[in-house]
């Protein structure tokens, strides 16, 4: 995550100083997300605490198609939860892989979902995969990059 994210930021430096910084999609680039969210929260109760985990992994890559039109999809993807007692659910995600998210990333990195795959009940129970892409992209600053430019 790391590499993708420090790749991501240097595809949006200005080329000049007196420039606006811009994320930039060159034909034919591939951004890879790895990404893995574990959760866990103990509720106290009168009959004791109540335990739910939940556990979010994936592999999430993102390509340019035309214009500010990207398509995203998962290479791989991996849901679990579980609540008290034996409840534990994990979906089969398998018709999620290679399915197309399209989406629009304008140059400041303002990310619109335009279509996505049918989510499985089973899948939209645990989590919405719609809201995925919400925090992809840092928003850029309307100004020049500078030191000490807050935004």
């Amino acid at each position: 995550m790391r590499f993708v994210v420090l790749a991501a930021l240097l595809a949006a430096v200005p080329a000049r100083a007196q420039d606006r910084p811009a994320y930039r999609f060159p034909p034919g680039d591939t951004l890879r997300y790895s990404e893995r969210t574990d959760g866990r929260v103990t509720i106290e109760t009168p009959n004791g605490p109540a335990h739910v985990t939940s556990e979010h992994a994936a592999t999430i890559g993102v390509t340019r198609i035309a214009g500010d039109t990207v398509h995203a999809w998962y290479e791989s993807l991996l849901l679990r939860d579980s609540g008290p007692g034996a409840q534990r659910k994990e979906p089969d995600t398998e018709a999620l892989l290679r399915a197309p998210f399209t989406l629009s990333v304008s140059d400041r990195g303002t990310v619109r979902l335009h279509a996505f795959p049918q989510m499985p009940e089973s899948i939209a129970g645990i989590t919405d995969l719609t809201r995925q892409f919400d925090d992809f992209f840092i928003t850029l600053p309307a100004k020049p990059l500078k030191p000490g430019l807050t935004w």
